[in-house]
């Protein structure tokens, strides 16, 4: 389509419509192994569309794969795989963004004690949980997030994920903080306003564990746009100036 954000160069961005019968559409890209990236994109999203898993997903598969895999329901092992995505997860008091991620230490939506076998127990956490990370529809939204792995494979030092919208920081996560606490597969840092987290108060007395892997093989290594609808709604994502670094690249000039 022609419309693209202001200040972008070439003549069309990229637009996925899906639902109606038409519950995906992506595009995956395999990348060669890395440590850490940044990976900037602008996205517009339709109106008024009940989003499911639309947004940017990126992360990392042991062995490398030429195609997504990302075992919804099941926690990551720590040697195979984790993924990260920033989509609209939360709709109150306005259509929010948030990570919808899957590592080793991960969170289940279950109480204790779960399954832990049965492919039900783990869908993806969320980590921000701000009222002002809005979606902003029918706008383009300049996002940026950058994510380091962990350095010593016995824990989660060495990690950095942090996000931007339009240049502005949302979160920086590293093991020094900020501190926060668990509300099943929700952690609600300080400074969290969203009331899924504010109807539960309690102790910010955790730091967010971001071990990503438990081995060098595990690495940064796939990138995947999609729109992804099971309603019978359709709607619209449009992507444009994608871009995958190994240093922070910043929204358009």
């Amino acid at each position: 389509m022609a419309d693209q954000p202001a200040g972008a160069g070439g003549s069309s961005a990229m637009a996925m419509t899906a639902g109606q019968g038409v519950e995906a559409v992506d595009l995956y890209k395999q990348l060669p192994d890395h440590g850490e990236l940044w990976v900037r994109w602008y996205a517009k999203y339709q109106p008024d569309v009940p989003w499911h898993h639309s947004g940017m997903w990126f992360g990392g598969y042991n062995p490398p794969m030429p195609y997504p895999s990302p075992m919804a329901g099941i926690s990551p092992d720590g040697d195979d795989r984790f993924s990260l995505s920033i989509e609209p997860v939360w709709q109150d008091p306005s259509l929010r963004f948030d990570f919808y991620a899957y590592w080793m230490r991960m969170h289940s939506w279950m109480e204790e004690p779960f399954p832990p076998d049965d492919g039900t127990a783990y869908y993806g956490n969320s980590m921000i949980h701000r009222n002002d990370f809005t979606v902003d529809e029918d706008q383009w939204v300049c996002l940026e997030v950058h994510v380091r792995v962990n350095s010593d494979l016995s824990s989660g030092a060495g990690a950095v994920l942090e996000v931007w919208k339009d240049d502005v920081q949302i979160v920086r996560f590293t093991g020094d903080g900020p501190a926060g606490y668990w509300i099943r597969d929700k952690f609600c840092p300080e400074g969290a306003d969203g009331s899924e987290c504010t109807d539960y108060p309690a102790e910010p007395d955790t730091i967010l564990d971001l071990q990503l892997r438990s081995t060098e093989d595990l690495t940064l290594n796939a990138f995947w746009p999609q729109n992804y609808i099971t309603d019978d709604a359709m709607g619209t994502l449009t992507f444009d100036q994608m871009v995958v670094a190994t240093t922070r690249i910043g929204c358009l000039r």
